[in-house]
């Protein structure tokens, strides 16, 4: 059954004012994740461009591919995110000049020759309306409050990029009005404390998004949708709430302003609800969305529910009415095809989006290491080798998965030995921790085209040097991954941490097969500034031991401080609320039978914890890569990849196993 009959709403055509879109799926306006990612990947160089007349920054001929590739694998629309309206402001893509417009003509094109729409979002600068400091301003002076000479000079570039928006070939424009960006600082109550006309009641507030879209009005050619991104609830003390937002939505429509409205909740200090990890649950932004399209009559409604990446969910949500295009963007980095696959009734090949949210804070998705680097690995750039190999990948967890499964598409023959008996390594460790449990769909994934691709895959098999060895490989690849260091060797005391050896002591991998069930007083001890003490922490104390999480670091969770993946704040609420004590700047002494001794790092002062139950080490973890040594006498090519070659997150280990597999 092809997907039109199993999810009839979600590939029927839809039309925006004067736009018909082919189905209800969009992209959701978002600027590029490049920036965040690691130099060394190079991906701000596939994506930004100089203008030649002022060095502004323009679209790369290579992003081109990024967008491409999500048309070509079946989205109906496109919102391309933040083009400012002042050339140059915050480093973005703007359309104020001619270059500009010419560079993202090639763009549209291609995005267009394959049947979808693309709008372009326009970003009004972050100026102040009232001189309160944001987020970004801790430690800085007080920003400067926008005057309505300001305002009125922004209005006409609002103006001026419509304009020009139509002359790129863009199909509709969009005033971005949410998040506390752009106008949505003046819309929203808890930043605009203006006394003027553009300040205090809904009206004043409401004044100068309501001029901007009137210029877009004004501005957009005949065949162009205009509308508006806006918060259906922002959770902020005095901020717009579902009350407020639909007024807000009732008189912008009666007013005539808008042929959409596209909704979404929360603000840019607290990214949990822009960028929502795996610890809220999928589709958690639909009562919100829908109690604002309630006080919508005419207008079409298109609503980001949270990690969209499912036709199904997609039907279900169109069919109850609540939007009537249903929106994502990690999930199109996941898989820039998914539209097309549940179209063609082949939803079981999506590749799944796992909300671990690497693609917010290193600018890469885990699970699709080609995002922005489409130019050169993209869908239609892999090709078939001409001299085929044997190739043998021993280990089941991202990097050996990832690697089997390009080598494999690539036409060399291969054969995966996995030691347990499902797929996903490290994954179903990760499964067992609070909301964790979807993890385990990305070893799903893997594992079914394996089997499309013919990969011979033996598990419950230990890869001796003898077995591999008579299965004649040319390529030997060993992810065999890494494992927490037992004995707690750091870099503050260069040494063991005495009583490491004990019964009751745990790293995360003697810990997480098998949880035991404690009550007690319970010590994690986090050494590697990551998420996992913390969740290890979460998960004891939610069954009901008395947890103190312990670190050595100015913060728990370190690595991810001010990281938009919002993990530690979000886990942080939970284990406030469930009483665990946070202990930083301290490490362990020792260990005895049921007492840990904890110091302070900058005193030496010695603190005892008694009675004990469980201590868990969160220590640094070394490679497990000692089948590559005893293969090297033997073949040629041996190769260590993923945590097995340097411990580091998933991102690196999928990336790692994708250029294995490509470059083989």
């Amino acid at each position: 059954m092809d997907g039109q009959e199993l999810y009839p709403h979600v590939y029927e055509p839809v039309r925006i004012g004067p736009v018909e879109v082919k189905n209800r799926l969009f992209q959701t306006p978002h600027g590029s994740i490049a920036g965040l990612a690691d130099p060394a990947l190079g991906l701000r160089d596939h994506v930004y461009a100089r203008d030649p007349v002022d060095g502004s920054p323009i679209p790369h001929p290579d992003v081109i591919d990024y967008y491409e590739e999500r048309a070509r694998g079946g989205i109906g629309l496109i919102i391309q995110g933040h083009i400012e309206v002042q050339k140059g402001d915050s480093g973005r893509w703007h359309l104020t000049t001619d270059s500009a417009v010419e560079a993202f003509r090639p763009l549209l094109d291609r995005v267009q020759r394959h049947g979808a729409k693309m709008f372009a979002q326009l970003h009004c600068g972050f100026g102040s309306p009232s001189g309160l400091p944001g987020a970004g301003f801790v430690g800085e002076g007080f920003p400067r409050p926008l005057t309505t000479d300001d305002l009125r000079r922004i209005v006409e570039l609002v103006g001026v990029s419509t304009r020009n928006a139509e002359r790129a070939g863009f199909d509709g424009v969009e005033l971005h009005a949410a998040h506390l960006h752009s106008t949505g600082l003046f819309l929203s109550g808890f930043t605009n404390r203006r006394t003027d006309e553009y300040g205090g009641s809904l009206e004043n507030r409401m004044r100068w998004p309501v001029e901007c879209l009137e210029a877009m009005q004004a501005n957009a050619g005949p065949g162009m949708a205009v509308g508006i991104r806006m918060p259906c609830d922002e959770m902020l003390p005095g901020g717009i709430d579902a009350a407020e937002a639909q007024e807000i939505a009732r008189r912008i429509e009666a007013a005539g302003l808008v042929d959409f409205f596209d909704l979404d909740i929360g603000h840019s200090q607290h990214m949990w609800h822009v960028w929502a990890p795996h610890y809220l649950e999928e589709s958690y932004e639909v009562p919100y969305i829908a109690q604002v399209r309630a006080a919508i009559r005419d207008a079409v409604v298109l609503g980001c529910p949270g990690r969209m990446h499912d036709p199904a969910e997609a039907e279900r949500i169109i069919a109850s009415g609540v939007m009537d295009l249903v929106g994502g963007t990690r999930g199109l980095f996941a898989d820039p095809e998914y539209p097309i696959k549940g179209e063609q009734g082949r939803a079981e090949e999506i590749r799944p989006c796992i909300g671990l949210n690497g693609c917010t804070f290193e600018g890469q998705c885990v699970m699709n290491p080609t995002n922005y680097l489409e130019a050169l690995y993209g869908v239609t750039k892999l090709t078939t080798t001409d001299e085929p190999k044997r190739v043998v990948v021993v280990g089941g967890g991202p990097a050996g998965l990832e690697a089997a499964r390009v080598a494999s598409m690539r036409g060399h023959e291969v054969t995966l030995y996995e030691r347990s008996d499902v797929l996903g390594g490290a994954l179903h460790l990760q499964a067992k921790l609070p909301t964790r449990d979807g993890v385990t769909r990305a070893a799903t994934w893997w594992g079914g085209r394996l089997r499309d691709l013919g990969v011979k895959v033996l598990l419950e098999t230990d890869a001796t040097v003898d077995r591999v060895l008579a299965d004649g490989p040319d390529v030997v690849v060993v992810a065999t991954g890494a494992r927490f260091d037992p004995t707690g060797v750091n870099g503050l005391t260069g040494a063991e941490i005495p009583g490491w050896d004990l019964d009751h002591v745990y790293t995360p991998d003697t810990l997480l097969p098998s949880v035991p069930e404690l009550r007690g007083q319970v010590v994690v001890y986090e050494e590697d500034g990551a998420i996992t003490g913390s969740d290890i922490a979460w998960m004891f104390a939610r069954a009901g031991a008395e947890v103190e999480l312990v670190t050595r670091h100015a913060s728990t969770a370190v690595n991810y401080v001010g990281r938009s993946g919002s993990h530690r704040d979000l886990v942080g609420q939970q284990l406030h609320a469930l009483g665990v004590r946070s202990s930083v700047e301290t490490f362990v002494r020792g260990i005895d039978d049921h007492r840990v001794t904890l110091f302070d790092i900058h005193t030496g002062e010695d603190r005892v914890v008694d009675d004990v139950e469980a201590v868990v080490l969160v220590t640094l973890r070394r490679s497990v890569d000692d089948l590559a040594d005893r293969l090297r006498p033997h073949v040629a090519d041996v190769r260590t990849i993923g945590d097995a070659h340097t411990p580091g997150r998933m991102a690196k280990a999928t990336r790692d196993g994708f250029f294995f597999g490509w470059n083989l």
